[in-house]
């Protein structure tokens, strides 16, 4: 194993998987196969293969003789489904961890649940958990971790896709201004009103049935379109605003632990 530990170490991570999974194969008593495992993941995680870490870290983690290795493993279990925004499994991963016995591994489960559930939009239980990574009586870190997430309670409901669209239904445009889309604002206003008018004049100027035939299906899929995307502004500010608001948090915890 000392070869394939070289081999990872100058860099030559193909190489040491090949090493690696020579030793797993020939450790028929698994003296050696937890450690293994775990530096197969590792190597695996260079690689950015995400799912043979995944199930190399499971192995290992299975195989481990103490708790802190176990647990170890199966955070990186985790954290390799967070990379791949599997939320819900990074979250059976959690919640899965018992007897965490030391501060170090329950602050972890508390910062990856609140990652996991702040991804999942479930900004009530992520504050619970990330106020967990935070000492008690750090006071001034609890106010401000509390003042990121007011932020984002009042981002959620400011920025409401529906509130968006109903507007541009009524008024063209509208719904843009409301998401702060002040260039789609003009061009939905100006496309629709254009046809419309077009619409008109061509009823007036000819018929009915030319106007509906020619103009009709055009005027339909800018008017549709214009409060489609005007829905969509409103989930773009609002993700943008509260990704800004997600790096506040994660400052706040780290300055807590300064």
């Amino acid at each position: 194993m000392a070869y394939a530990d070289q081999q990872a170490g100058w860099g030559n991570y193909n190489e040491a998987i090949s090493l690696y999974r020579r030793v797993l194969f020939f450790d028929t008593l698994n003296n050696s196969s937890a450690e293994v495992c775990k530096k197969l993941a590792s190597c695996y995680i260079v690689t950015k293969d995400y799912v043979k870490a995944r199930e190399f870290s499971k192995i290992a983690g299975n195989l481990a003789n103490n708790d802190s290795v176990r647990n170890e493993m199966i955070f990186q279990t985790a954290y390799l489904y967070l990379l791949e925004n599997d939320y819900n499994y990074a979250l059976i991963e959690l919640y899965g961890i018992n007897d965490l016995g030391t501060t170090y591994f329950e602050s972890k489960k508390n910062f990856y649940l609140g990652v996991a559930l702040f991804q999942q939009t479930d900004y009530k239980e992520s504050r619970e958990y990330f106020a967990g990574c935070i000492d008690s009586a750090d006071k001034e870190s609890l106010q401000a971790l509390n003042d990121v997430f007011d932020q984002i309670k009042k981002i959620d409901k400011r920025y409401n896709p529906k509130t968006a669209k109903i507007l541009s239904i009524f008024i063209p445009g509208s719904g843009q201004v409301y998401s702060g889309d002040f260039k789609g604002s003009v061009n939905s206003l100006i496309l629709t009103a254009g046809l419309a008018a077009l619409y008109i004049n061509s009823a007036i100027n000819y018929t009915f049935i030319d106007a509906t035939v020619s103009i009709l299906p055009w005027l339909q899929r800018y008017y549709q379109g214009g409060y489609e995307n005007a829905a969509r502004s409103a989930i773009i500010k609002k993700e943008r605003k509260i990704k800004e608001q997600y790096h506040q948090v994660i400052s706040v915890i780290e300055k807590s632990k300064l």
